[in-house]
């Protein structure tokens, strides 16, 4: 496929093949594939590139890269989950918790990895929605048990919403796993 691009520029099944293989290669060639998928885009919008690109630029913590090619990407498939939840890391990362919360919300659970739930948790209480962080926090939680370290922060959030019971239970469970931690 690399000869064929090399002889024919304007190939976009070559392209798109190529930027294929690369992103499926073992080890992962990202950074190869993502210059394959933009020479693609150049040339043509399919919905899998826009896909594949905003993976492999995550992937190599390229976020400014991946989000405009996630907004590029959602104004031609707006209902793509995939692209949404790309967008939803990259904007997190990019600490733009406003956006990243509204795409994370956007995204199915089941779509979502631990660390994606947490982060949700994270975008939702950085933008005062505690509420909404709550939920994905305890959606952590009961995911993973160990994950003790939000303990305080869903504590923290009942207790600012002044709903001191249930702040209460969070703030005995970190006590229980952490005797000495003072500020529970």
């Amino acid at each position: 496929y690399l000869k064929i691009v090399f002889i024919d520029p304007k190939n976009t099944k070559a392209y798109l093949n190529a930027a294929t293989i690369l992103y499926n290669a073992k080890p992962r060639r990202y950074a190869d594939a993502a210059t394959m998928y933009e020479k693609y885009l150049s040339l043509d919008k399919s919905k899998e590139a826009y896909e594949n690109i905003t993976s492999a630029y995550n992937s190599l913590k390229n976020y400014d890269k991946s989000y405009s090619y996630e907004i590029e990407g959602l104004v031609k498939y707006p209902d793509d989950i995939l692209l949404e939840k790309n967008a939803a890391i990259a904007s997190f990362n990019l600490k733009k918790y406003d956006e990243a919360a509204k795409y994370y919300k956007a995204v199915p659970d089941s779509m979502l990895s631990i660390n994606d739930l947490k982060n949700a948790g994270a975008s939702f209480s950085t933008i005062k929605a505690d509420s909404i962080a709550i939920m994905y926090y305890e959606k952590v939680i009961k995911k993973d048990s160990t994950q003790s370290s939000l303990f305080m922060d869903i504590a923290n959030s009942y207790f600012r919403n002044k709903e001191n019971e249930k702040a209460v239970k969070y703030y005995a469970e970190k006590i229980k796993i952490d005797p000495k931690y003072e500020p529970a």
